[in-house]
């Protein structure tokens, strides 16, 4: 089988894709990668093919990321940027490579993939990489503006998502992400979270002369306004614990951080194995991260700032696998959160329990092939 797979460039989007796409490779497909031109190094260093798509004019995602509304922000995002702008920018070229590369089967974490797929006549999977029921996400504006890209891909309006108009919905997200589960795509395909890297080993007990936190703000927040201002405190309390602390910080200028606590190293990124060697998870609470600390039952203390950060720490909260801190409070409530967290046993239960049900869903291996049936 000749299957292509798309992600957008951004590490939120394209880790969850590479373990299904590795799946595909172990059972003997061709495998190829549209992604967006910066995305292609990155697909490569985990040993895929992968081609260049286009994603839209940068000066237009630009004004429209500067004018980010007040309110249905989630809303805008996906309908006005991922669908009206780079969706409608890549349409002509993904329909080309699917007949070029005579795929039978797409797989994509993006709506307007998926759109081309449908129209080329192949089988698709939509990859959920966050939940859909979010507080400030108006789903008839994001289908009013899927439709109108079916219609330039000479489709009818559906007036639907694609999980209930033919296309199979599969996800590594715990259901417990979305707000209620009567909004659950039907028929989805619930599967086990693997890292970009591998799979996740089983936890080993360690003696530890003290507790280990990893710290995450994410891929994006250092190279944005509501980030930034963030890094600078959470250093700091993570310098007030008596743990031994690791803070990735990506595009974070780390000069920006000062002095260093003894207890605290800082690098740009660590792979998730390594990473997550932890007793605590803060976080920014984005998807990826959130999911792959859960498949490992670790509690976590989330400090969202945007996109579904914010829905997802609530959801935490709700599970019991976690306390939520808004970035303005960071200084004050930062350390004692964590404190809590490491000092209350529950919170490692709630988040175990999650895991053992992670540990016994199908394999991305299994979820191909039951998207192929």
């Amino acid at each position: 089988m000749r299957v292509i797979f798309t992600a957008e460039a951004g590490l939120g989007h394209l880790h969850p894709v590479i373990p299904l796409a590795r799946a595909a490779v172990a059972a003997g497909d061709d495998v190829l990668f549209a992604v967006p031109a910066e995305g292609v190094a990155r697909v490569e260093a985990f040993g895929f093919a992968a081609t260049a798509i286009p994603s839209g004019d940068p000066a237009d995602i630009g004004r429209a990321w500067a004018n980010l509304p007040d309110h249905d922000r989630n809303t805008y995002v996906i309908a006005d940027i991922f669908l009206r702008i780079q969706a409608r920018a890549a349409l002509p070229a993904l329909q080309a490579l699917i007949g070029s590369f005579g795929a039978d089967l797409l797989v994509s974490a993006e709506l307007g993939a998926i759109v081309a797929a449908e129209a080329s006549g192949i089988d698709r999977g939509m990859l959920g990489i966050t939940a859909l029921d979010l507080a400030d996400l108006d789903l008839s504006r994001v289908i009013a503006a899927l439709d109108d890209l079916r219609e330039s891909a000479g489709l009818p309006r559906s007036g639907r998502m694609p999980y209930d108009s033919g296309s199979r919905y599969l996800s590594s997200l715990p259901p417990l992400l979305w707000a209620d589960p009567a909004h659950l795509p039907p028929d989805g395909i619930w599967f086990r979270h693997e890292d970009a890297e591998g799979p996740v080993s089983a936890a080993v007990s360690t003696i530890r002369p003290r507790p280990k936190v990893y710290a995450t703000l994410g891929s994006v927040a250092g190279a944005n306004d509501f980030g930034r201002p963030i890094f600078r405190p959470v250093l700091e309390a993570l310098g007030r614990l008596d743990v031994d602390a690791l803070f990735t910080v990506g595009p974070f200028d780390r000069d920006q951080l000062g002095a260093l606590p003894d207890n605290v190293t800082v690098a740009a990124y660590a792979p998730q194995a390594k990473a997550m060697d932890c007793d605590l998870v803060v976080t920014h609470a984005g998807s990826g991260t959130t999911v792959a600390a859960l498949a490992r039952g670790l509690p976590l203390v989330a400090v969202p700032m945007f996109a579904d950060q914010m829905h997802n720490a609530d959801r935490l909260v709700a599970a019991g696998v976690g306390v939520r801190v808004d970035p303005d409070q960071v200084n004050e409530k930062l350390t004692p959160a964590i404190e809590r967290v490491l000092g209350d046993p529950s919170y490692r239960i709630a988040a175990q329990r999650i895991a053992t049900d992670i540990a016994a869903r199908p394999s991305p291996a299994d979820a191909l092939d039951l998207l192929r049936t």
